[in-house]
């Protein structure tokens, strides 16, 4: 089953006078890369919050954000000493380098204005508090996961596409080798002829040559390949679990039997098939990209 990387969810719960809100959002990553943005009274549950995202979401680049909204009373605002200490002996030591005389009671002003001069406490958090932030992050990632499996179906239909038109490609060959190989008998013919009038002639050399020529020509190995690689795909896109590594694996497969076909090709009708035959693989290379 195709999943994409993509996808947003959020979840909402409720406790006391508390509203707790979950925000995920998921891009495209080889690995995970998991950023959690976390109010400060919740910080000792970020290795728990990182965990369970890991788990339902398996790769990409993961964005989560963590807020809540209380009312008043369940808040209460002080002086955040440590930091009004630092900042007035900064000022005070900075002026005093500059050999200036500081006004202590307008140093104290200007730290006081800046906003982490005060802090909020929400008191310790409650076991009930974190179980219902524990719902709102559940339901923001079972969305997020609904999200990714809408966008896999959509890239679902333009990568199983492209594969089955590589396949479909491999027709048209069939074409144009028949007469691959009489120009190629024509050129030795006339080779055969030419050396003849010079008496230079060696019959068993020139089967040798035919036989080495028709054998370099040879692409039934690498259209079998390339047909059961292309089969292969579908069949693993169509399997349960997430298969975007596995799906990248045959696509190297796929790409390397099309480089050989097109070497061994020696003809422009066939080149011209292969070329678009790469351009198909390409645009599914860069759509794995997205998929879990």
């Amino acid at each position: 089953m195709i999943v994409s990387m993509t996808g947003f969810g959020r979840g909402m719960s409720e406790f006391k006078q508390k509203k707790i809100f979950v925000e995920i959002r998921s891009l495209n990553s080889k690995q995970a890369d998991i950023s959690v943005k976390l109010p400060s009274v919740y910080k000792e549950k970020e290795s728990d919050i990182r965990f369970e995202l890991l788990s339902g979401l398996q790769r990409g680049k993961i964005e989560c954000t963590v807020r809540f909204e209380a009312e008043e009373q369940e808040r209460s605002t002080v002086f955040n000493e440590s930091f009004i200490k630092e900042q007035y002996t900064a000022l005070r030591d900075l002026a005093l380098s500059l050999g200036i005389s500081p006004d202590n009671e307008q140093l104290l002003q200007i730290v006081m204005r800046l906003p982490e001069a005060f802090k909020t406490e929400s008191g310790e958090l409650a076991d009930q508090e974190w179980q219902a932030v524990l719902a709102a992050l559940k339901v923001a990632i079972n969305e997020v996961i609904e999200f990714r499996i809408k966008e896999g179906n959509a890239l679902d239909t333009d990568i199983s596409g492209n594969v089955i038109a590589i396949r479909n490609l491999l027709e048209p060959i069939k074409e144009f080798e028949a007469a691959r190989y009489e120009k190629v008998r024509k050129r030795l013919t006339d080779l055969f002829a030419e050396w003849s009038k010079q008496g230079n002639l060696d019959n068993n050399r020139f089967e040798q040559e035919l036989i080495y020529h028709f054998d370099k020509l040879d692409v039934n190995e690498e259209k079998v390949r390339l047909a059961n690689h292309c089969d292969f795909f579908i069949q693993t896109v169509a399997e349960p679990n997430p298969v975007g590594k596995k799906l990248g694996f045959i696509a190297q497969e796929i790409g390397r039997e099309i480089n050989t076909l097109g070497s061994k090709a020696q003809d422009a009708d066939i080149q011209k098939l292969v070329v678009v035959m790469k351009d198909k693989l390409e645009q599914v290379k860069e759509q794995l990209m997205n998929v879990i």
